[in-house]
């Protein structure tokens, strides 16, 4: 669906002038700002999974765990998921050990 209003923003932006175009360049926007949005809802989601990071922590922690397979547990990526890791549990609590 987000594909087909590509096509079409770009199409209108490509046969239109002026103003027409300042309005496909905001459609766009609208368009990027609604798939940031839904993808910070799916970060969200895979956020819940926190908890079984921690619960892979706890029964792996003799074993040398990178953060890349942890991130590879919550299906984010090795930075955003240092970030959320960060937020959520060692901001928020006493750390992973709580």
């Amino acid at each position: 669906m987000q594909l087909l209003s590509v096509k079409k923003i770009f199409q209108t932006w490509h046969d239109a002038s002026g103003t027409e175009r300042f309005r496909c360049q905001m459609d766009f926007l609208n368009l990027l700002l609604s798939m940031i949005h839904s993808q910070e809802q799916d970060g969200m989601k895979s956020c819940l999974s926190i908890e079984e990071v921690k619960q892979f922590i706890g029964k792996h922690y003799m074993h040398h765990i990178t953060v890349n397979q942890l991130a590879d547990l919550t299906r984010l990526s090795c930075k955003y998921f240092a970030e959320v890791f960060k937020k959520k549990i060692w901001q928020n609590s006493d750390g992973i050990c709580d």
